[in-house]
């Protein structure tokens, strides 16, 4: 029995000292230290990998951009464009965006390529507006605006917001062959405005778009107030059509 008892023993020993050693083993060589790339809540995260001590996880979760079905207005020899990119994430703006627009026959041959450069501000649905853009190897019959995703460099909404523009004393008239828009545009606020951009949506009386353009009126200092002017051709047929009313204003702007 006495002997039972020690081989009890012993045998208990060697096994605490086998499982100490294993452990050691494990810990060394084969226990994974909590990351931020394990694919496990197990810091101080508030979703898998990410919050806490890792990336935000609205950054890590960011929604693509989406892009509307463009539109395209002939004029001769020149075509103009009409798109929306829209931004879903509300926490997150890229004060870059990089794109291209593709022009194309009525075969689907590229006929013409514009890269442009952007930015988008969080939760914005953004019009891009390309005017009086010159097709000399063939008529524009569609389009296309595909979005260069590496250039995006996305920055929280607290850090990248939009500046306050305001639009006053627009009017639209039709002048032989083009309707001419005319307005102010001001700087309500104390700070001053590095770019803006001022575009036009002309709509006929169905309140379908017919015509786009836009103007650059470099920066605004603070409170100041700046005359713009925009001509968009449209054809003859078209004149008794236009709707000056209906004339939508999109305003550009970046700190």
């Amino acid at each position: 029995m006495i002997r039972f008892l020690k081989y009890l023993l012993y045998g208990g020993f060697y096994l605490f000292v086998w499982a100490i050693a294993a452990g050691l083993v494990y810990l060394i060589f084969f226990r994974t230290v909590p990351s931020c790339f394990d694919n496990q809540q197990n810091q101080d995260e508030t979703r898998i990998d990410c919050g806490g001590s890792c990336i935000d996880c609205g950054l890590k979760y960011i929604n693509p951009l989406t892009v509307s079905r463009p539109l395209i207005f002939k004029n001769n020899d020149q075509a103009s464009f009409w798109a929306r990119i829209h931004n879903p994430n509300l926490a997150y703006g890229s004060d870059k965006l990089d794109y291209k627009v593709n022009f194309y026959d009525s075969q689907n041959n590229l006929l013409l390529t514009l890269n442009q450069t952007s930015f988008i501000y969080a939760g914005e649905t953004k019009d891009i507006l390309e005017a009086g853009v010159r097709v000399s190897r063939g008529v524009a019959a569609s389009a296309e605006l595909l979005i260069e995703e590496s250039s995006l460099n996305w920055r929280p909404a607290a850090e990248w917001t939009a500046p306050t523009l305001e639009a006053a004393e627009v009017k639209s008239a039709v002048q032989k062959d083009q309707a001419v828009i005319t307005g102010v545009v001001k700087n309500p606020s104390s700070f001053s405005i590095t770019k803006v951009t001022v575009g036009a949506i002309l709509n006929d009386r169905s309140g379908f778009p017919i015509g786009v353009s836009k103007t650059d009126l470099g920066g605004l200092s603070p409170f100041q107030i700046k005359n713009f002017q925009i001509f968009i051709p449209i054809s003859s047929t078209a004149q008794s059509e236009v709707d000056p009313e209906a004339t939508q204003i999109i305003l550009e702007a970046r700190k």
